[in-house]
């Protein structure tokens, strides 16, 4: 223990580390697990019906792609028609980075939450 510290500080903080203080730091560790189970169950029961969802979904959905066009024609070098844009799994794919709604990325998550699962 460092001179100018008290018993019961810990030297990182400075602060003392009383009951109350361990429980406050192990309520997201409890909330974390708790979400695991849940998704577990959830991914364990799940019935994914893709006509369902294909006949729910909306031309809104695609707003983002129409201003994504919009942005890209304002380069004269872009030719794409913007015909192009008003297609739901064109949009999906486009999302590609982690946590996107791309098929890989989709499939990437689904894998790492099975690690987790079974870790």
């Amino acid at each position: 223990m460092a001179p100018s510290m008290k018993p019961g500080e810990n030297m990182l903080w400075g602060a003392r580390f009383t009951g109350k203080s361990w429980e406050v730091m192990l309520d997201p560790v409890k909330t974390v697990s708790d979400s695991i189970q849940i998704a577990t169950g959830v991914l364990a029961t799940l019935d994914i019906k893709p006509l369902k969802i294909k006949a729910a979904l909306d031309p809104f959905l695609l707003a983002t792609d129409i201003a994504d066009y919009l942005l890209k024609s304002i380069d004269s070098c872009f030719e794409e028609d913007i015909a192009n844009y008003f297609d739901y799994e064109r949009s999906v794919e486009m999302r590609s980075a982690k946590g996107g709604t791309s098929n890989e990325s989709v499939l990437e998550q689904i894998k790492v939450m099975r690690q987790m699962l079974d870790a």
